[in-house]
């Protein structure tokens, strides 16, 4: 006989199911508030990552602009001829570094805690750059006139590009955060599958309808992931729009100035030295005076050299009218006799026109890796090469000096290097760096070239 209530076996077996059952209700409801937590989470994170990262990037696109109208004002008022507008100028310098100080301040506040040392090195930069123009809009008459150049070329525009470096930097950094931050969200969503996997695989059988409430909240967050990586995407597009314009608004001002160098004051000089020529042949001048008049000649032809140097170090003419080859071997002769360095240049195979953008991005790399071998080599000696390749356009600069450890180079890159692979990666292109102790280094550039280009010229 049995005892009331039914069959042990059944009402264990039954027993069983309902604990089965409310276990598997159990976990389909810790599962079902797992996910919605953790669509919850990646959704808020992200968006607000994204909402910081655009507002960050609006405003420093900002302080960008603003910064350009205070040095354009600036210039203005230290190089333009015309008296009538300083007033103006002044003015117009002073509303936009007042501004530009503003949204400074307010990036300040908003930066994140590992941007603050960057915050306040901008803002630390943006004093000093405030000083100088401060300094420069005081100049007044012969002053302005004898100061305004230096002034301008010799120290604003070297803090200016600071300022732009320190910014791209920033930029880089919310760039790297925002990438950061989406792989963060990829994996916490792998993770999540996988153990979402699991569960539904065990409770697939019992719970067909929570199994596909689960399915339900794993495709919602696979979307949210989806979304994510698209506004990553969204965001690494607008961070390389931000640095296509930087680099071609530098460019354009590298220009101008590079013009107003050669154009007007290159040709007073000129002027000058004529007048002086032609007052060096009145026979009747006493011998001091004649001396003189050829100590200050000579003087004014150096600073004419150097105009010259300092305008096609911002934008060389020959790069524009004979083409890529002609510019840097021009260059390469220039500084082995101004240097007193050995520097041979060699090129095989090279078009006589190229795209202006590849020409752009190789001549500019060739002058930052001439730099860096006058500062840091140690030697006397580079080879500079500029070759076809496999339908590749390939730059090299090589030194024989100390070298360095390039592992060390790739954690502490400087901005040089930044710089160099920032260009190449506007046109598709590529550093590489080959370097060792005692060794010596090579700095190579590549970029693909177009089919549909001149024949080359002739071997050098």
């Amino acid at each position: 006989m049995h005892p009331p209530g039914g069959n042990p076996v059944r009402h264990g077996i039954r027993h069983a199911l309902l604990i089965g059952l409310g276990s598997v209700l159990a976990l389909l409801a810790a599962l079902g508030v797992y996910a919605s937590r953790s669509l919850s989470s990646v959704s808020e994170t992200g968006a607000l990552t994204t909402r910081e990262y655009f507002q960050q990037s609006e405003l420093l696109e900002n302080i960008e602009a603003l910064l350009w109208d205070t040095t354009s004002s600036t210039r203005d008022y230290l190089l333009d001829p015309d008296s009538i507008e300083l007033g103006q100028y002044r003015t117009q310098a002073e509303t936009a570094w007042k501004q530009a100080r503003k949204a400074i301040d307010e990036y300040q506040l908003q930066a994140q805690d590992d941007l603050k040392p960057l915050a306040r090195r901008l803002a630390m930069d943006a004093e000093r750059y405030g000083q100088l123009a401060a300094r420069g809009l005081k100049l007044a008459g012969a002053a302005r006139a004898r100061q305004g150049v230096d002034l301008m070329i010799g120290k604003l525009v070297p803090a200016r590009e600071k300022l732009f470096a320190t910014i791209a930097e920033i930029g880089m950094r919310n760039r790297a955060n925002l990438r950061t931050e989406a792989d963060n969200a990829d994996q916490f969503v792998q993770r999540a599958e996988r153990r979402l996997g699991a569960v539904v695989a065990v409770i697939v059988v019992l719970a067909l309808l929570m199994a596909a409430t689960t399915m339900f909240y794993l495709t919602r967050l696979e979307n949210a992931a989806v979304a994510q990586y698209q506004a990553s995407l969204r965001a690494n597009r607008e961070l390389e729009r931000l640095s296509r314009r930087l680099l071609t608004l530098q460019e354009d001002e590298r220009q101008k100035i590079a013009r107003e160098l050669h154009d007007d004051y290159g040709q007073r000089m000129a002027s000058v030295l004529f007048e002086l020529s032609a007052i060096n042949e009145n026979q009747d001048l006493a011998a001091e005076v004649k001396a003189t008049v050829q100590s200050v000649e000579a003087g004014l032809r150096s600073l004419a050299r150097d105009l010259q140097q300092l305008s096609r170090s911002l934008h060389s003419a020959v790069l524009d009218k004979i083409g890529l080859e002609a510019a840097i071997r021009s260059d390469c002769a220039l500084l082995q006799k101004r240097a007193d360095w050995e520097i041979r240049f060699e090129s095989s195979g090279v078009p006589r026109r190229l795209p202006e953008p590849l020409n752009l991005a190789i001549y500019r790399v060739f002058q930052e890796a001439i730099q860096n071998v006058l500062k840091h080599a140690q030697t006397r000696q580079a080879l500079v090469t500029l070759a076809i390749e496999q339908q590749e356009l390939v730059l090299r600069v090589k030194d024989y000096g100390h070298g360095f450890d390039p592992n060390l180079a790739r954690q502490t890159a400087s901005l040089g290097l930044v710089s160099m692979r920032e260009r190449l990666h506007m046109v598709d292109g590529r550093l590489l760096i080959r370097s060792g102790k005692e060794e010596g280094t090579e700095i190579e550039a590549r970029i693909p070239v177009p089919a549909a280009v001149e024949s080359p010229s002739p071997v050098a």
